[in-house]
């Protein structure tokens, strides 16, 4: 496949021009299940109505981010600025969710940007192995 990939690029497939392609496979390991934004460990959403409920394949809550979302409206009413037009009373209690692909798609961006400044992989997208060989040089606690 990865011959298809690189002679598609340079015969200028899809209707650009020609050109040289570097091709990098990345890992998929936690992209879609910590948080881009904070790095933590995300949670499966509960949808559906009241006795229909079930955990979300798609969507995932970050907690961490959800607090902080919580302190910022919180923040806002307490200095007096309007609240932002609701739909219905629970959406200022909703957490912070975002689509598994999505946060996926952000962590990959995220770890490409890592080996393009030749640093390495961040550490909550990390293999269990490779968080224990920081931890052992103390790079992390």
């Amino acid at each position: 496949m990865e011959a298809a990939v690189i002679r598609s690029a340079h015969a200028g497939a899809g209707g650009c021009d020609a050109q040289d392609v570097h091709i990098v496979w990345v890992s998929e390991y936690h992209t879609s299940k910590h948080c881009f934004r904070c790095g933590a460990e995300t949670t499966a959403l509960i949808v559906g109505r009241e006795g229909r409920q079930h955990r979300s394949t798609r969507l995932r809550a970050c907690a961490q981010c959800s607090s902080k979302l919580q302190e910022r409206r919180n923040a806002r009413a307490a200095r007096g600025q309007p609240q932002q037009p609701r739909k219905d009373a629970t959406a200022a209690m909703r957490p912070w969710t975002v689509d598994r692909d999505v946060q996926g798609a952000f962590n990959i961006a995220y770890i490409g940007l890592a080996w393009l400044m030749k640093h390495p992989r961040p550490y909550h997208l990390s293999t269990p192995d490779v968080q224990e060989r920081w931890r052992a040089l103390g790079w992390v606690s």
